[in-house]
């Protein structure tokens, strides 16, 4: 974590994303011309992929990662895997230098607030 001023704090999480989604596009831009793709795929928590975080249905910790989606609810790995699969096939080829939002809507380019009749 690290403290900017008085009240914003970054955690670290959301710094390495960025890192590895500038390197991800700069490393398309030098290998492109080479026949090589690079796409990154962002998911959020994937709780099927680790198997004891829902032993219990879904532990008081995952429900404010659950509410901060668009879509309420987390990723599946399956979903995850899909677009992996897809991206590296030759339907996806097309693709490059891109970052595939699979978090639900927990990271959005913008995020509208919607009102409560639509809560």
């Amino acid at each position: 974590m690290l403290l900017l001023g008085k009240n914003a704090v970054v955690y670290g999480a959301g710094g390495a994303c960025a890192a590895i989604e500038c390197l991800a596009r700069t490393l398309a831009g030098e290998v492109g011309r080479h026949g090589i793709r690079v796409v990154t795929l962002r998911p959020n928590l994937t709780p099927d992929a680790h198997p004891g975080t829902l032993a219990d249905g879904n532990p008081e910790w995952l429900q404010p990662l659950i509410d901060g989606t668009a879509l309420g609810r987390l990723p599946l790995l399956r979903e995850v895997a899909d677009t992996a699969a897809f991206v590296a096939s030759d339907r996806g080829g097309a693709m490059t230098g891109a970052v595939l939002n699979l978090t639900c809507g927990a990271v959005m380019d913008w995020k509208p607030q919607l009102s409560e009749q639509f809560r």
